[in-house]
């Protein structure tokens, strides 16, 4: 332990989603907690432009007050050619009901009344804190050329190959497209920007096909400068009769994510909408659809056919990401029930106070099982989080404690979100650099924290107060039984 470099915690909430804050431990366990499933389903496929489904690549924000979301109306191939999806706009006052918003701008085969904002548009929205008054949101796109949207035209995309261009907006409803492909590959897929405060430079996730479906990373400096730049040249991939290559499969992109071999034979990530959480330091979130395809073998499916769930992933640095657990974060619903046979994340989130919402898509059939039966009967629906809830460093009922590495924080007063319950208790212990109890913050000083907290504070029996540590190397040592720990964080009183 000599020498070690102390990790600047500042005043800034750290979560438990990993390893970081735990140097050594008995009896914890990571655990995911999976979001509660909202009563209400919204967005029903009821309008003729999304007849197919809705919901799959859907992007929701909170805007000024306004909860905003863009979904990807699927009106599906064989229905009307010129334009299969559409990217389509509701709103809620709630997070939990939504109401499409008619903006007028298209005729959808005689109904002007519509909220359809970027005809043959199908991706994901962000809101860029940095971009000028006409470019304040950025979306990256497959398009299908169509003549309702003038800025279509050009465009390329269908199961041939295609490209991913930006497009930009004033106000997330009337869209420009840039020029130039943002991508010349096939990203099949739930593509999505973001501004990383950390590095001060934008950052893609983009579907490739390296190891059957994996997402691809780019950082950027200005995405309106396209093309982006490839970490190596497709040279290996030949271009179709419009000049643009088919996918993403020679390590043009570094991999982010992908399955690995603890994972079921023929399982891929589908998609993955990823946020940089804004509510702690350093927390990078996921939401990774598995695919599991089925067997050619099997009577009656086809090889791109086959369930999906999603699963949590998560990390420091939008680069590196881990699985605290393996299992569903969001896991399907009853056979024969609307969301049984897929699950797709949605991008965003939106915070009401102690609680997270987050969404997801469904869908009655699997990835490929296209049937008259199956048709309509998707849509969009919100999960509840508890605030920083994702993961918890847990002991259960014999106890565990976790020791962390050396820290050196501000502030005068540290607060803990945790679920101790009725019959579980945590005490917060201070060490020295030398791994010793620190007077006044030892284990027999410490007030014992109970029940279910968002914020509870760390007491000693002593009166003593953090602030006289502040600035100071030290080790926080948590230790109790039946506790789920979710953040810390030093604050001023």
């Amino acid at each position: 332990m000599g020498g070690q470099t102390a990790i600047e915690v500042g005043n800034r909430k750290q979560l438990f989603i990993d390893r970081r804050f735990i140097e050594r431990e008995h009896g914890i366990t990571l655990r995911v907690n999976p979001p509660v499933k909202a009563e209400t389903i919204a967005l029903r496929p009821e309008k003729p432009w999304e007849v197919m489904r809705t919901g799959d690549y859907t992007t929701v924000i909170e805007d000024g007050g306004v909860y905003r979301m863009w979904y990807d109306a699927f009106v599906g191939l064989d229905r009307y050619q010129e334009v299969p999806r559409a990217l389509a706009y509701a709103e809620s006052t709630d997070g939990i009901e939504w109401k499409r918003v008619n903006v007028n701008l298209f005729d959808w085969r005689g109904h002007r009344e519509n909220n359809i904002v970027m005809p043959g548009g199908d991706g994901c929205v962000m809101r860029d804190p940095n971009g000028k008054p006409d470019e304040r949101y950025k979306a990256v796109v497959a398009i299908f050329a169509n003549s309702l949207w003038p800025e279509s035209q050009g465009a390329h995309w269908d199961l041939s190959g295609g490209a991913v261009y930006l497009c930009t907006s004033p106000d997330g409803i009337r869209w420009k497209r840039v020029d130039q492909p943002a991508s010349p590959m096939f990203h099949d897929s739930q593509n999505n920007l973001l501004w990383d405060d950390r590095i001060g430079r934008y950052v893609a996730y983009l579907r490739t096909h390296e190891r059957g479906r994996t997402v691809g990373r780019i950082e950027l400096d200005d995405p309106t400068q396209t093309p982006w730049p490839f970490r190596k040249p497709p040279a290996d991939v030949k271009p179709n009769e419009h000049g643009l290559y088919l996918c993403a499969t020679h390590g043009e992109y570094d991999i982010a994510l992908a399955t690995d071999e603890m994972d079921p034979p023929d399982t891929d990530v589908q998609t993955c909408p990823i946020v940089k959480y804004p509510w702690a330091q350093d927390v990078y979130l996921g939401l990774c659809a598995l695919y599991r395809h089925y067997s050619e073998t099997q009577p009656g499916v086809f090889r791109n056919d086959g369930p999906n769930d999603i699963h949590l992933v998560v990390s420091r640095d939008g680069a590196t990401w881990t699985r605290p657990q393996r299992k569903a974060y969001i896991g399907l619903g009853p056979l024969g029930g609307w969301d049984a046979g897929c699950a797709w994340p949605i991008l965003g989130m939106i915070r009401r106070g102690d609680e997270i919402l987050q969404y997801y898509s469904g869908t009655s059939h699997t990835h490929g099982d296209y049937t008259p039966e199956t048709v309509g009967q998707g849509g969009v629906r919100a999960v509840r989080q508890r605030l920083d809830g994702f993961v918890s460093a847990d002991a259960d009922y014999h106890g565990g404690a976790l020791v962390t590495p050396l820290l050196r924080f501000d502030g005068s007063k540290l607060v803990l979100n945790v679920d101790a319950g009725a019959t579980g208790f945590l005490k917060v212990e201070i060490l020295d650099e030398a791994d010793r109890p620190i007077e006044g913050f030892s284990l027999k000083d410490a007030v014992e924290i109970d029940r279910n907290q968002i914020a509870a504070e760390a007491a000693w029996s002593s009166g003593k107060n953090v602030g006289q540590l502040a600035g100071r190397p030290v080790r926080l040592r948590f230790s109790g039984r039946g506790f789920r720990l979710f953040a810390f964080q030093f604050e001023q009183s």
